[in-house]
């Protein structure tokens, strides 16, 4: 049997199979050949804690997050959400109020830091965080965050 492949991408990881989808979906690269040594997603991918975030601390990291994102919501819109994506926010919590969990949350470094929140304000983390230890000092939250079913995402 004679095949013709346009695309070999080695690595079925989410980062492998996103380049395979995409490929196959464009007009040019119908033939897209996805290699692994092991089964799809057995790697790096599997030993992720299924949370993904807009934000990074570097431009260029905060740029290609926030496309993969936008990436994610549209593939989820398109397949009803089999991956259940949920965009919840999260949180990153303290009993430092003087550790900067994020060099500079407040600022925003030319879009870099917008998406974060810090709160250090005792009575509102009270009040905002009521489960939370009374020893909270400080809540950076960041919020183009969320989970997702990195295995159902790449099936």
């Amino acid at each position: 049997m004679n095949q013709r492949t346009d695309t070999v991408i080695v690595g079925a990881g989410i980062a492998g199979i996103a380049a395979a989808y995409y490929l196959a979906r464009s007009k040019s690269r119908r033939n897209v050949l996805l290699v692994d040594r092991g089964p799809p997603m057995a790697y790096t991918t599997s030993k992720s804690g299924e949370n993904f975030r807009a934000y990074w601390p570097q431009r260029c990291m905060a740029d290609l997050c926030s496309r993969s994102h936008e990436l994610m919501l549209q593939v989820a819109r398109e397949s009803g959400n089999p991956f259940k994506i949920s965009e919840t926010g999260y949180d990153f919590v303290s009993q430092q109020g003087n550790s900067d969990l994020f060099q500079g949350a407040q600022s925003d470094d030319k879009g870099v830091r917008a998406s974060l929140t810090r709160i250090t304000d005792r009575r509102l983390l009270a009040a905002r965080f009521p489960y939370l230890s009374h020893e909270t000092r400080q809540v950076v939250r960041i919020a183009d965050a969320g989970s997702v079913d990195v295995h159902a995402l790449g099936s």
